[in-house]
């Protein structure tokens, strides 16, 4: 555990993860250690344990996915690719169990860590391979609605997703907004 160096915020972050998630932080430590010399060995996973990391928008993922890229550097799999949020919600779960299935054939052998905006199912058959725990960042809805909001009008661009772009140039409410069909299970 003494070869772990994080920055303080990071060893916070970390501390209240591990607490969390049921162990200390220096069971955290070991589990999710630091790189050894068996990197590199082909086929060799290094530790069945990993944390799969759903980021929602505006509830503090940003910042956990900074402690995480500190504490697990190169076997922190980043995962934005899949824009749940703009994308209607029948599409999303269907693309989502189609990546489950071809993320069932790998166990991931460099990566202790997955975070990203996805949805949990992508990565649920890894169970069956691995010593998986799930964690996501809660906010309180009305809070994060508010968030979602304002952070969407003030970072508009008119190269921004459709969804951002219709609030914008549509000049969307926040009534409209919090009650439109667009943003009801917003992920």
């Amino acid at each position: 555990a003494g070869n772990v160096q994080v920055t303080r915020g990071a060893n916070k972050v970390l501390q209240r993860v591990a607490a969390r998630l049921g162990f200390g932080v220096d069971v955290a430590r070991r589990r999710f250690g630091r790189h050894t010399g068996t990197r590199g060995v082909i086929g060799h996973t290094e530790s069945l344990n990993m944390i799969i990391s759903v980021h929602l928008p505006r509830t503090a993922g940003t910042s956990f996915r900074k402690a995480l890229t500190t504490h697990f550097r190169t076997r922190l799999l980043r995962d934005y690719s899949d824009y749940p949020i703009n994308t209607p919600q029948s599409e999303r779960n269907r693309a989502a169990l189609q990546a489950s299935l071809r993320n069932a054939e790998s166990d991931f052998p460099d990566v202790e860590c997955i975070h990203g905006h996805f949805l949990p199912i992508k990565y649920l058959l890894l169970v069956h391979k691995r010593q998986v725990k799930f964690v996501t960042w809660m906010r309180h809805p009305v809070e994060r609605v508010l968030s979602h909001y304002y952070y969407w009008k003030k970072t508009y661009s008119p190269r921004s997703a459709p969804l951002l772009r219709r609030l914008v140039e549509e000049d969307w409410s926040l009534e409209r907004f919090c009650l439109g069909p667009e943003v009801r299970n917003l992920y």
